[in-house]
């Protein structure tokens, strides 16, 4: 019964994401609530945790975990960013509408064959909000998805990480490693 919910749910998602993303443009990103967020969440190793939004006035809040690794305190420390110029805030918006970003799926991962096992990488997480509607993708190791031969959702991913890229373009990651053109 969940499948079928789950896939009627689909089916329905595309047009209502299609026009929400249209709505995205033709709005000009004025709404209060409208933002853009990312967030990183490491897989094994020393890496910290981050999570940052731009918000339509360009305002930037970016907040990084006070502990590297996966299992690190859920205890937050606010970075201090400079307000985005309004060229840059319609750029990030644009490229999110640009990727398609709410006619994604809400996960990928780079398993997608019965039996495939991947564990321990990066989660990258993004999220667009306008006028109180919002849609979020998470995508579990994104390169490495990138990677994989003949994986069926690697355009989606590829859009997903284009989305990636602009934000971190704006808004740098705090783990020095993190650049635009990685998707980890």
């Amino acid at each position: 019964m969940e499948l079928h919910a789950a896939l009627g749910t689909r089916q329905l998602a595309g047009p209502i994401a299609g026009a929400f993303c249209l709505m995205v443009t033709a709005t000009g990103y004025s709404g209060p609530q409208s933002y853009v967020g990312a967030e990183y969440h490491p897989g094994y190793g020393r890496a910290y945790a981050w999570r940052a939004s731009v918000h339509s006035d360009g305002r930037v809040r970016q907040e990084v975990k006070k502990e590297p690794g996966m299992f690190a305190p859920d205890s937050w420390t606010p970075q201090s960013v400079q307000l985005i110029p309004p060229e840059q805030v319609s750029a990030l918006f644009e490229s999110f509408a640009a990727a398609r970003l709410c006619s994604l799926d809400s996960a990928y991962s780079p398993t997608y064959r019965p039996g495939d096992v991947i564990t321990d990488l990066a989660t990258l997480k993004l999220e667009l909000s306008v006028d109180g509607r919002r849609c979020r993708v998470s995508v579990y190791g994104g390169d490495l998805t990138l990677q994989v031969d003949g994986h069926p959702q690697k355009a989606e991913v590829r859009r997903f990480c284009a989305a990636w890229a602009s934000f971190l373009a704006v808004v740098p990651a705090p783990n020095r490693w993190q650049t635009p053109d990685t998707c980890t």
